[in-house]
């Protein structure tokens, strides 16, 4: 079901809160089967209990791993081009939080769903700390959990 429900998931960044929602639903549904729970019960525990993060919070995940990827050439070589660190012209502090480049866009609806905006900001949002990690295995663990704990707050 997982595997179904991430399928081009990327593509749902910044999409329409209605498709996000039917997907949610759909994962709902699917943890009241695993666990038996009643229609009427409130979903967010059972979701907890099964440590599945809420459908938003998977697209985000995949977009940042892709940007992972790209940073450390792991992804396919056609997504190399489409986001760029950010190079500041003078020596800052931020020049060592490994920030990407947020492109300008011309229409604020679709402009924002591009994958290098929609990348870029996410990926500047993110701690430094999980920024830093070079290990696609540890980066995963650190940004599930990020993700986790941001979905649960």
């Amino acid at each position: 079901m997982t595997s179904r429900l991430d399928y081009a998931n990327v593509l749902l960044c910044g999409a329409n809160c209605k498709v996000i929602d039917k997907l949610q639903r759909i994962q709902n549904t699917a943890a009241r089967l695993i666990t038996l729970t009643k229609k009427r019960d409130h979903i967010t525990p059972v979701l907890y209990s099964l440590h599945w993060v809420p459908v938003p919070y998977r697209v985000q995940y995949k977009v940042i791993l892709y940007s992972f990827k790209i940073r450390h050439e792991l992804a396919p070589v056609y997504m190399n081009n489409l986001i760029s660190e950010y190079q500041p012209i003078r020596l800052l502090r931020s020049d060592s939080a490994k920030l990407l480049n947020v492109p300008r866009t011309r229409t604020k609806t679709y402009g924002e769903r591009r994958f290098d905006k929609c990348a870029a900001n996410l990926w500047n949002s993110l701690p430094v700390e999980i920024k830093h990690i070079d290990s696609l295995t540890v980066f995963k663990k650190a940004l599930k959990t990020h993700l986790f704990k941001l979905a649960y707050q």
